[in-house]
């Protein structure tokens, strides 16, 4: 590894099968505010995918980084990419302008969205960004272990609360 204190963001040759996977950039989709509900009553058919797909993650946070990175990555891969159209910020009362709104969301890779699933979208933009963490630390194994662990400790508890915004249970 180079002198520098964090990974390279290139793939090395030893990275394995998910080299092409790693020196794709992050995104993340999120819902506007205004689309944000404290509850969520989705079909009863959404509702099972996403209590499956909630509990497989928790799940995946007790295992060891990098096949909790596998099993995130599988999660998000079969999620479908819900129908939706891009979001506008309401800029208004803020000291910027569109361009700067637009501009921050570009730099960020952040994809602001509208659709008829909100539940989908968060949970997915959830995985996107439990993929992302878990990456780093596949990554940066000199990472803390402290910090991984109160990370995904956070992770697990987001989830739930996820789960009972969904109106669904996980045992564990």
């Amino acid at each position: 590894m180079d002198d520098q204190p964090w990974p390279s963001l290139v793939p090395r040759e030893d990275a394995g099968p998910d080299r092409d996977w790693l020196a794709q950039d992050a995104i993340l989709d999120l819902l506007l505010p205004e689309a944000l509900a404290p509850v969520m009553v989705p079909e009863e058919h959404e509702r099972a995918r996403l209590q499956h797909i909630i509990c497989e993650a928790l799940e995946a946070f007790t295992l060891h980084h990098p096949e909790c990175r596998a099993r995130i990555a599988a999660l998000l891969g079969n999620m479908e990419k819900p129908m939706s159209d891009p979001g506008v910020v309401d800029i208004s009362g803020l000291p910027l302008t569109s361009f700067h709104a637009n501009d921050y969301d570009r730099y960020f890779r952040v994809n602001r969205i509208t659709t008829a699933q909100p539940a989908h979208v968060l949970l997915r933009s959830f995985l996107q960004v439990a993929l992302s963490v878990t990456d780093l630390f596949c990554r940066a194994p000199h990472l803390s272990e402290k910090a991984a662990k109160a990370q995904f400790d956070g992770f697990e508890v987001h989830a739930r609360l996820l789960a009972r915004c969904f109106g669904v249970e996980c045992a564990r």
